[in-house]
């Protein structure tokens, strides 16, 4: 009899595949110094130029699937900028960004592929954060929004959420794949996984991934 492991492992792979998501097929992620180095060797291209974000502003982040990194801004600017191969004659990541009253749209869509770019967002405070990923890798750093949603169709999301003691709610859960929340003692493995927890804050935080993983972390 197949073992239930290698069963779900097979049904993972086969579900991201029709997702159309190429990282779950790819071999495991170098050592984090290696990632550093390359990353450190990229050059820096800024996409959007630095753009002022009311504190009330509701942000909607619509990101093609890629390499991310999404973590606060020090001032109340919303940037983006790259880290790309200079030697990669890969196409322009393409962007539509619209701000209008208490909301800011912004539409990412980088080239996939070997040497893709590495896209990093600087959010600043804001009311409500929307993040729709379609398939690859999300780090997230929480930014000091009040309310906070991720949906991630394919890949891994790594969510550092800072103190469980600023949350009201935090909620995680994958279709198929692995929850895991070791702050809040918590980890899960299969189908139709769930992450709940409560404190006495305020922020909320909610995040969805059909089929990969999601890891939280303070």
């Amino acid at each position: 009899m197949i073992e239930q492991g290698h069963v779900l492992r097979r049904f993972v792979l086969i579900a991201a595949i029709l997702a159309g998501a190429r990282v779950l097929a790819q071999p495991p992620a170098p050592a984090k110094a290696s990632v550093d180095t390359d990353l450190a060797s990229r050059q820096q291209v800024t996409l959007l130029p630095q753009t002022a974000i009311p504190a009330n502003t509701r942000i909607e982040l619509n990101l093609r699937g890629g390499d991310y990194e999404v973590r606060p801004s020090h001032s109340s600017h919303l940037i983006l900028i790259e880290l790309r191969d200079p030697h990669n004659a890969q196409r322009p990541t393409t962007i539509h960004f619209e701000q209008q009253h208490n909301r800011a749209l912004l539409k990412v869509d980088p080239p996939t592929g070997n040497g893709s770019p590495h896209v990093i967002l600087e959010l600043p405070h804001c009311a409500d954060l929307s993040i729709h990923l379609s398939a690859g890798e999300l780090v997230f750093t929480a930014p000091p929004c009040t309310h906070t949603e991720i949906n991630l169709r394919a890949g891994e999301l790594v969510a550092h959420l800072g103190s469980a003691s600023d949350y009201a709610t935090v909620h995680a859960s994958t279709t198929i794949g692995e929850a895991k929340a070791e702050q809040f003692g918590q980890s899960k493995d299969g189908f139709f996984n769930t992450v709940n927890a409560t404190g006495a804050g305020q922020n909320t935080f909610a995040a969805h991934v059909f089929t990969g993983q999601i890891t939280l972390k303070e």
